[in-house]
């Protein structure tokens, strides 16, 4: 299943992916505040922004490298 990539390689991108990605109900089968929880409080804060700066290394200039390979297909 693909659900996407981010926007930008930035934390706000990635932070906007995450939410998108994580509150999915099929992505994470349980309770809903939970799922918010994990999102808000634990990956979005911390994650986004350690991750923004490999992601911006490895960013194509049409995007990112999943969408990029799916916009060929």
């Amino acid at each position: 299943m693909n659900l996407g990539a981010p926007s930008e390689p930035t934390a706000k991108g990635l932070r906007d992916f995450y939410r998108y990605f994580i509150l999915d109900p099929h992505v994470f089968d349980f309770n809903p505040v939970g799922r918010w929880l994990l999102c808000n409080l634990i990956i979005q804060p911390f994650r986004a922004l350690r991750i923004a700066k490999d992601c911006a290394e490895i960013w194509m200039e049409n995007g990112s490298q999943l969408m990029a390979c799916a916009d060929e297909m």
